[in-house]
């Protein structure tokens, strides 16, 4: 049984550990709630009555979305009697932002946590698992949206906004930061770097946190990588790639302890994304064609043939081939290889798998063919690339 102590105890571990708000809401024998005195949020009343609106027995997360925020609740049940329950959020999805509202959003990133989708979910089981320490299988989950139940939600959350930006200190210049995102579209890492340079030797960063320093960076870092994705996609990188490397970013910043670290940590986000549009920029290319590196992008991991892609496509393969080659320069064979190569890249430079590992998930015929494929194309063994690029992390 969770005492108040208990409650207390596990909301101050839970948002101490992931800086997403959590309140715990209390039901009287009527069914009223009663909120107790320990929040890490203020009071929500009228998302409260929302969301008791809707309310459930079950003791399984329920999670809600209203615009662009995003929230999910446990209920505490004890001997068959919901006691109260775990309310967390509003939380924005760093890989879910729509362009067309940018700059709103932008300035509620500052303020509201930013996150994947998965990562929420990960949320949700281990404060699941705290209280009845039972296993969750979640990967596919149902959002309840409650956009449709009056504004109460989204006017809470713009006063909430409101409240909190009365104590911020003025954020750095508007068209200097969309300066840096248009060289992130362009892929001109130079100017992204030199840039960035002069803003943060400027001392002009606005505070995005009263609380504390480290937070403040790590905010202006995820807001950077939520900018930079949608730049990079809007500059021609493929939406699966960009958004791969986006959760990579989001999902380490929290590692980050030291201002300095996050500062480089910054200014690599920028660097990464700029690079990967010089790379990939992309020419208008027909359907098929365009469809046919869609299609390659989303398997990476996946052994497929020309039959299955032509089939996929809904052209003869040798149509396709002949087709492709001639737009875009070189074979599907060629072109899905490269593909490969740059995503071994960042496997090399991001994660600890082995060359076998990384051979085998990319489907080389074995570690001998991966390794000449890769010093073929990049003029340098895999090993001696991770010796190189793995320095990059050293550093964080």
């Amino acid at each position: 049984m969770l005492t108040p102590d208990n409650i207390k105890y596990l909301i101050e571990l839970f948002y101490k550990s992931s800086q997403i708000p959590i309140q715990f809401i209390t039901l009287n024998n009527n069914g009223d709630h009663i909120l107790q005195p320990f929040n890490s949020i203020e009071s929500q009343p009228p998302l409260i009555q929302e969301l008791l609106s809707i309310y459930t027995d079950s003791d399984q997360p329920a999670f809600y979305q209203n615009k662009n925020e995003y929230f999910f609740t446990i209920n505490y049940i004890n001997n068959q009697k919901t006691i109260g329950f775990f309310m967390v959020g509003p939380v924005l999805f760093g890989d879910s932002l729509s362009i067309d509202k940018q700059d709103r959003l932008v300035k509620q990133a500052y303020l509201i946590p930013v996150t994947t989708k998965q990562t929420f979910i990960n949320h949700a089981r281990l404060l699941h698992f705290s209280i009845y320490q039972v296993q969750l299988d979640m990967d596919n989950i149902q959002i309840n949206p409650l956009e449709q139940r009056g504004h109460l939600l989204e006017a809470h959350s713009i006063l909430e906004i409101a409240n909190r930006r009365q104590n911020l200190s003025m954020h750095h210049d508007y068209h200097f930061e969309q300066k840096i995102l248009h060289f992130i579209k362009m892929g001109d890492k130079e100017k992204v770097i030199s840039h960035w340079r002069n803003l943060s030797e400027s001392g002009e960063l606005g505070v995005l946190s009263t609380k504390s320093e480290i937070r403040d960076k790590k905010n202006l870092a995820i807001t950077t990588v939520t900018l930079a994705t949608r730049m990079a996609i809007e500059g021609g990188v493929q939406a699966e790639t960009a958004y791969t490397l986006s959760d990579y970013f989001i999902q380490n910043v929290e590692e980050l302890r030291t201002l300095s670290a996050i500062e480089d940590y910054i200014e690599d986000i920028m660097i990464s994304f700029a690079d990967l549009v010089k790379k990939n920029q992309k020419r208008i290319f027909s359907q098929p064609i365009n469809q046919v590196i869609d299609f390659i992008f989303k398997h990476l991991y996946d052994p497929f043939s020309l039959n299955d892609l032509a089939q996929y496509i809904k052209l003869h393969p040798h149509y396709l081939s002949k087709l492709f080659k001639k737009e875009v320069g070189m074979t599907i064979k060629k072109y899905r290889l490269l593909a490969k190569i740059e995503e071994a890249k960042s496997l090399l430079t991001y994660s600890n798998l082995s060359l076998l590992e990384i051979s085998t998930l990319l489907n080389f015929n074995d570690q001998s063919h991966f390794t000449h494929a890769f010093k073929k194309e990049v003029n340098i063994t895999p090993l001696k690339y991770r010796q190189h690029k793995g320095r990059l992390n050293d550093n964080h």
